[in-house]
């Protein structure tokens, strides 16, 4: 077995293990927002928490898919735009995402695959599980 093959079916192991719950919590307090050096230090999530519906039942509506736009000072002379989706859009997507966690897994992780990859956007290792 390839290094890159036992790295990518390691992780799929520990990440079996984290429960879904924390996976939730992860990707909407920390997977939100970008980086932090990417927007200015007012963004800023906290306590965004999995409801047990999802808060968008018409999934074809459009007025939802809107951007915020938002318009942050970097100079005296200039601003930075920015456009981030409602949070209740992304409620929904990680609602969806963790509603079909284990399909998921088994796509990505499937026996057969002949792909591998070392990144994953969920910081997980032995040493610290997430």
């Amino acid at each position: 077995m390839k290094l890159v093959e036992k790295h990518f079916r390691t992780t799929h192991e520990l990440l079996r293990d984290v429960p879904t719950e924390k996976i939730a919590h992860w990707l909407l307090n920390t997977g939100y927002f970008p980086e932090n050096y990417v927007l200015p230090p007012s963004f800023i999530v906290s306590d965004f928490t999995l409801n047990t519906e999802a808060y968008n039942k018409d999934l074809l509506s459009l007025t939802r898919r809107e951007l915020i736009r938002i318009s942050y000072p970097k100079t005296v002379l200039a601003s930075r735009n920015f456009a981030i989706q409602h949070p209740w859009n992304y409620h929904d997507i990680v609602f969806y995402l963790i509603n079909n966690w284990q399909f998921i897994l088994d796509h990505l992780f499937h026996e057969n695959i002949k792909i591998y990859s070392y990144s994953l956007p969920i910081p997980i290792s032995k040493r610290q599980k997430l």
